[in-house]
């Protein structure tokens, strides 16, 4: 199942119209339909509303990981089935952005995990997971972005300075 009739399920479930839901968030009813035949994937912004709207997760959006329970017992790392999303870019983007193949497919998916993080949606753990990374090298190359890794008010930093 891809994202595009993970979307119409949960449309079909509330029993809205494919212009309900574009209402809801905000875009034309010919995307709605163009995400559920799959010739569209969503922006990050639109999975995001669309999460938001039926209250599910990214993750069960883009991979179908819809968590029943709150206990989830992994044995091995054998036991988690990986989805592959598909974004589909032109020649052109590999030659104005100077990079391999792999290089741009690489960085596309650090900057998703980057966006996700930052958004609140992942950990760094499991940003850094979804890129590949490990958590280490994942958190410096935020620091490098100046990307706060650690993200406190001021009041959470004199708590915690309190409690050192």
């Amino acid at each position: 199942m891809n994202i595009g009739d993970r979307i119409k399920l949960l449309r079909t479930e509330k029993k809205w119209t494919q212009a309900e839901l574009s209402e809801k968030i905000g875009v034309k009813q010919k995307q709605i339909s163009a995400y559920e035949k799959g010739t569209t994937i969503p922006s990050t912004e639109v999975l995001i509303m669309i999460s938001q709207t039926f209250d599910v997760s990214l993750d069960y959006l883009a991979f179908e990981a819809r968590c029943q329970s709150a206990k989830i017992e992994i044995k091995n790392r054998e036991d988690i089935i990986m989805q592959t999303l598909s974004i589909p870019y032109s020649d052109d983007l590999l030659i104005s952005t100077g990079k391999s193949k792999k290089a741009l497919e690489q960085e596309m998916l650090f900057l998703l995990a980057v966006k996700l993080f930052e958004l609140g949606r992942l950990s760094v753990g499991k940003a850094a997971e979804l890129c590949n990374m490990n958590k280490i090298k994942f958190m410096d190359e935020l620091g490098r972005m100046e990307i706060p890794v650690i993200n406190l008010d001021d009041d959470q930093i004199m708590d915690e300075l309190k409690n050192a």
